[in-house]
């Protein structure tokens, strides 16, 4: 068996990431709230120290995913960006969510 290097797999997974992402029918996903006041720490932060930092914290960040603060939300993995800034029906990070 052929071992895969670790360029290669980060190469695939991106992709992998990339197209289920694709693959999301945002059509079921609820609308974008217009709630005025929302901030990071006061309304995001709970619910990823709850359930993401676990996995995407400072002392291991799977895929370099920082969900620990907003600096690292708002830059995303190694790969690709996991929020799209005003048009969150497409941030894959709300398909994962």
């Amino acid at each position: 068996m052929k071992t895969i290097g670790s360029l290669t797999l980060i190469s695939w997974l991106a992709a992998a990431i990339t197209l289920v992402a694709a693959a999301v029918d945002t059509s079921k996903l609820p609308p974008a709230s217009n709630q005025k006041g929302l901030t990071y720490a006061k309304d995001i932060k709970p619910i990823f120290d709850k359930s993401c930092v676990r996995c995407h914290g400072a002392e291991k960040p799977k895929a370099g995913l920082r969900l620990d603060g907003l600096e690292g939300a708002l830059k995303g993995t190694q790969q690709h960006k996991v929020i799209k800034t005003g048009d969150s029906a497409q941030s894959s990070l709300v398909h994962s969510v």
